[in-house]
């Protein structure tokens, strides 16, 4: 019988000490996701690469103020000219932190890939003989192409790192680069009042603008770090969302009030800073109070939100390329009845871009063949100074494109804006559904993915003024959208828990040893 008790005891003792190892585990486990044992936090400690990435995020708004001439579309963003020299040191960096596949990121970049190559087979001969202003149809192919996958890949980047430090590596320097755009933004404005100050302001901003060889400073726009009133529209459409989130989450009294002031300092220099900001940024403002009621909403009154938002979405993609196919002529009229020859010169790019559409409505004409076309598809009524300027000046832009959307629509065709119109569409989709569950499971507002929300519609406002794919607004959505799909809690707490207290444990699960086995 002794044998039998010792026999028991010494189970139970095997029992309790392997409770307590398992316990001991997953407080490490948990400790190391939240980085509370020092060791963990040594090991996953932000690398030089990791700070190098942040900083790219601190400075993506200075656009033009460096510049490679040999990137082509791409040469004067400062995130893709640190991220493209990083890119060998930092595979082998993520290979080494544990290289996670996105399985929607993925689809998106080989289905967009899939649609350009389409577009290439059925446009092939005609890319191969264009020539104009000493460039050809095969070399704008290729450093076009390269954009969009830089994208990708960048945005892959904004994915590994909001799922592995979102505050430290993304929502901080989201943080101060807006203090940056705003500081610089106050000191514009304060100079159109002060003389001193203008001139200072005159010469700084005349040495970077010389250094850019583009953009000039302009008394009644505010640009701010941004070399065109129009990319501080964007920023500013981007940006505000998330100062509205970052303040709205749980931090000390200082830190919300910092977000507070920075979000309402942004807002007004917004309203100065030209159109851009005025088609944007009361839209996505506004639509805070409606993802403030619907991310909440349950049953019936969550399906009927839900639809709302999602045919919002696809009538702000598809309706104004109607538009302005059908209703060209009077919307050129009210153009140029604006006495305003950039609205008539931009609305000139698109316009060609909708008729290029309309000579190959299924493939389009090719990746980066959107120039070679103007002359042929010009309208009398867009023969500005600027459009002339673009056609005979060698060293002038190589016809820019004000509209995205319908830049896509004109080079990919119907199949391509189709495939970049669902993949969109089904992210935002997914960020709302994985918002609501969030709020559901956990009962507190989120913030971030309504952040994300906002930053889809944002594109969608903005879109008919990005230039190119190599807006970084675009590929920060789809990445910080596939991280929240992915791992929303990564991203919305507001601080790590406490660690886990083994004697707490014990306490609220306790182990009492069993009765020993009787035996006969």
């Amino acid at each position: 019988m002794n044998g039998a008790v010792e026999l028991t005891f010494a189970f139970d003792n095997s029992w309790r000490m392997g409770r307590e190892r398992q316990l001991r585990s997953t407080g490490s486990t948990i400790a190391r996701f939240r980085g509370d044992r020092p060791a963990v936090q040594a090991a996953q400690a932000p690398s030089l690469l990791d700070l190098l990435f942040a900083f790219s995020i601190v400075v993506y708004p200075a656009n033009a103020a460096i510049g490679l001439d040999v990137l082509g579309e791409a040469r004067s963003e400062p995130y893709i000219l640190i991220n493209l020299f990083l890119s060998p040191l930092a595979a082998v960096h993520l290979y080494r932190r544990g290289l996670r596949t996105e399985r929607l990121l993925l689809l998106f970049a080989t289905a967009f890939l899939a649609a350009v190559a389409i577009s290439i087979i059925a446009n092939f001969s005609s890319i191969l003989g264009n020539q104009l202003k000493g460039r050809s149809g095969l070399s704008r192919l290729l450093s076009t192409t390269m954009v969009p996958m830089f994208g990708f890949y960048f945005a892959y980047l904004v994915y590994f790192y909001s799922t592995a430090a979102f505050r430290t590596l993304l929502a901080a320097p989201l943080f101060w680069g807006a203090v940056l755009v705003v500081a610089v933004g106050d000191v514009e404005l304060v100079s159109w009042k002060v003389d001193a100050v203008y001139n200072i302001f005159l010469q700084a901003s005349g040495v970077i603008h010389a250094l850019m060889r583009r953009g000039h400073f302009i008394i009644g726009r505010i640009q701010s770090v941004t070399y065109e009133a129009s990319n501080f529209g964007m920023y500013a459409i981007f940006t505000l969302p998330w100062l509205w989130a970052f303040a709205n989450q749980r931090s000390s009294a200082l830190r919300r009030l910092a977000c507070w002031a920075l979000f309402l300092n942004l807002l007004a220099l917004s309203f100065l800073s030209g159109r851009t900001s005025l088609v944007g940024v009361l839209p996505v403002v506004l639509l805070i109070p409606y993802l403030r009621l619907f991310l909440v909403a349950r049953g019936g009154a969550y399906q009927g939100l839900h639809h709302a938002l999602m045919a919002c979405y696809l009538v702000l993609s598809i309706a104004p390329l109607i538009a302005v196919a059908l209703y060209q002529n009077e919307i050129a009229a009210a153009a140029i009845a604006s006495d305003n020859i950039s609205n008539v010169s931009r609305f000139g790019t698109m316009a060609i871009q909708i008729n290029e559409f309309l000579t190959s409505p299924a493939f389009g004409i090719g990746m980066g063949q959107y120039p070679f076309k103007v002359t042929q598809l010009f309208p009398s009524w867009a023969d500005t100074w600027e459009f002339q300027k673009w056609i005979t000046d060698p060293d002038a832009s190589f016809f820019p494109s004000f509209s995205l959307y319908s830049r896509i629509l004109a080079e990919l065709g119907a199949v391509g804006y189709a495939v970049w119109l669902f993949f969109c569409t089904l992210l935002l989709g997914k960020v709302a559904a994985t918002a609501h569950r969030f709020y559901l499971q956990h009962g507190a507002f989120p913030y971030i993915g309504a952040a994300i929300i906002c930053g889809f519609f944002g594109l969608q406002f903005s879109g008919w003024v990005i230039a190119s794919y190599k807006i970084p607004y675009i590929w920060l959505v789809l990445g910080l959208a596939v991280a929240y799909i992915k791992s929303p809690p990564a991203m919305e707490s507001k601080r790590p828990e406490r660690r886990l207290d083994l004697e707490a444990a014990r306490r609220h699960f306790p182990v009492s040893p069993r009765r020993p086995m009787e035996v006969a």
